[in-house]
């Protein structure tokens, strides 16, 4: 199952030449997709180290320290607690004259700055079961009116997402919530939603208006997890939010696995 080098393959195949080899790839990744109770206690414990980092960033982003010094605040909030770091994607930009519509993977030494927005992707994993968290913060001032609209059509989007899964669903609903996106005047850069927990799972869902090709039938159920996480941005990629978090899907709707508000943060 999974991706296997050449030279891996062709030593197995030689080794047992009366062997039929099968793709085991997806009758595995459904597996992965049901969690069992014990998956999802690590979860709910990868999900509260993410949102001790959304914490200890809210208390401690402030002007004048650099992007690099945001990652360290992030681990260490969870690192002395036996958590682990899987991603914190983080990138500051002024917001009257945005240039960063999408958190950066590598963090850099800009000063941050009263009137930046900070806008993150945030997951520590517990024995490799990571939360996902995704909140922009405001840095010294309240959000300008240009960032708070788009914030509440990214929140909107998360709710009505949020309203439709549950046991049975499938996708076809949500990518008509998802237009609301594009009818206010705005697109997305990144998934809509993907699956998570014990790896990068499907559903990988956008947009009908910016997926490349055809989305496949899907079928939600009971006890998987899955991140919504509508990154709503300007058509022109001059600025953009990320909000969203890992949810579980239940029988009747989603529960989320975090405890830290919906909200735009306000640093000072």
């Amino acid at each position: 199952m999974g991706t296997i080098p050449l030279k891996h393959y062709e030593t197995i195949r030689q080794a047992l030449p009366r062997a039929t080899f099968v793709d085991f790839t997806s009758q595995m990744q459904q597996l992965r997709l049901i969690k069992s109770d014990e998956e999802l206690m690590f979860l709910h414990k990868g999900a509260e180290f993410s949102d001790l980092a959304i914490e200890a960033l809210e208390h401690e982003a402030r002007p004048g320290i650099t992007e690099h010094e945001l990652a360290a605040i992030v681990e260490s909030a969870y690192l002395g607690l036996g958590g682990k770091n899987h991603i914190h994607y983080m990138a500051t930009t002024p917001m009257q004259n945005p240039t960063v519509c999408v958190p950066a993977q590598q963090q850099s030494n800009r000063l941050i700055e009263k009137g930046d927005v900070l806008i993150t992707e945030i997951s520590a994993h517990y024995h490799g079961y990571p939360g996902q968290i995704l909140r922009p913060f405001a840095i010294g001032t309240q959000p300008t009116p240009e960032y708070q609209r788009m914030y509440e059509v990214a929140v909107d989007v998360y709710l009505r997402i949020a309203d439709l899964i549950r046991d049975g669903a499938t996708i076809k609903e949500l990518l008509d919530a998802a237009e609301y996106i594009h009818a206010a005047g705005f697109t997305i850069y990144d998934d809509l939603l993907h699956g998570f927990g014990g790896g990068y799972l499907p559903p990988v869902l956008r947009t009908r208006r910016t997926s490349v090709k055809p989305q496949q039938p899907f079928i939600f159920r009971e006890n998987m997890t899955i991140v919504i996480q509508p990154n709503v941005i300007t058509t022109d990629e001059r600025m953009g939010v990320q909000v969203g978090e890992l949810v579980r899907v239940t029988r009747d709707g989603v529960e989320s696995l975090h405890r830290y508000p919906m909200r735009f943060i306000q640093c000072s």
